[in-house]
């Protein structure tokens, strides 16, 4: 067992991303300490700023140093060097966009929802809005998996089978035809899996995904030394102690769910927030016997090895590797 030691650390935080979900983090973190959100594009921001800084039309150029004391070069007409904490990365998933009719407008009319592919958060919302036409209207909803494991999930379903609507399960993409004369009817061929054959569905309305792309980020994992694999430090976390990812690239979260996350991650670098960092010293390289061999440097997956050099050491080299605490997690690896 190693002995601890306190450090000074730079309480700022780096908040990289261009979605609603980055503010909100952005936000949560600045009621404990200094934030800057950033991202390569302007984001429209619809809360407060105290203790928040923005900075726009950058990109992430290159990361140096460890927790507490990271240097991120932000890179616009010039690469500026930016002096944080620690960074987290929120990317912003690729989100279907369901165009509904409001209730009044379909009042009367059939209205055919097409829920493929999507995650529980947007079958969540597309539940609320199918129970709403469901009182003035009749309502199809075409699915490849009926969702109900999100919160309030069996009750939203319940209530929508009692006001009558009709989930039709299929594996197939349904194919729809605009129907001949005034309107806009249209006609889809659905193959039911559970009859087992193709049915006719009618609807004057049509409420299908449109995609629209996000940023998945992972081309920012070389740059700032991450490895592309999933490292089970809940929530975020990554082989690099102070740099963590946004745990939902495909957006499968709910509201609640995602503010359980932005909460957490708050919480962990709030260890920060005070300037200060308690670091176990796990393992310790003998400056005056090491080789220079860099073999626990090309060992270490979490980079928490560094150079430095002094004349005083009485090794061959004048310089030596030194094992950073508040980056080591103690794997052994390095020996």
């Amino acid at each position: 067992m190693g002995y601890y030691e306190e450090r000074k650390v730079n309480p700022r935080v780096l908040v990289w991303g261009g979605s609603q979900r980055a503010e909100k983090l952005a936000r949560a973190i600045a009621n404990q300490q200094p934030v800057v959100w950033a991202y390569r594009k302007p984001v429209p921001f619809s809360g407060r700023t105290v203790g928040i800084q923005t900075t726009w039309n950058k990109d992430l150029a290159y990361l140096k140093g460890k927790i507490g004391r990271f240097t991120v070069g932000l890179k616009g007409t010039e690469v500026e060097g930016l002096e944080v904490g620690a960074v987290i990365l929120v990317p912003d998933p690729s989100r279907p966009v369901l165009n509904f009719p409001s209730s009044h407008e379909a009042a009367g009319s059939s209205v055919l929802v097409a829920l493929m592919g999507v995650s529980r958060r947007t079958y969540s919302e597309a539940l609320a809005e199918v129970l709403k036409l469901a009182e003035r209207s009749r309502v199809w909803v075409v699915t490849d998996d009926v969702q109900t494991s999100f919160e309030g999930g069996e009750d939203l379903y319940t209530e929508a089978r009692r006001r009558g609507v009709v989930f039709v399960r299929t594996d197939r993409v349904p194919s729809t035809i605009r129907m001949p004369g005034p309107g806009r009817r249209i006609e889809a061929t659905v193959f039911d899996r559970d009859l087992g054959r193709e049915v006719g569905l009618e609807a004057e309305f049509l409420v299908a995904p449109l995609w629209t792309l996000g940023d998945d980020m992972s081309g920012y994992y070389e740059r700032l030394g991450l490895m592309d694999f999933d490292w089970g430090d809940y929530p975020g976390g990554t082989n690099r102690e102070g740099i963590y990812i946004f745990p939902d690239p495909e957006g499968f979260m709910t509201e609640a769910e995602e503010e359980t996350v932005i909460q957490a991650l708050a919480a962990k670098v709030a260890v920060l927030a005070r300037g200060r960092m308690r670091g176990e010293k796990r393992f310790e390289i003998n400056a005056e016997r090491c080789a220079y061999c860099l073999t626990c440097y090309r060992n270490c997956p979490h980079l928490a090895i560094e150079f430095r050099r002094d004349d005083q050491y009485a090794n061959l080299y004048g310089e030596a590797c030194f094992i950073d605490d508040l980056s080591c997690r103690g794997c052994g690896l390095c020996c």
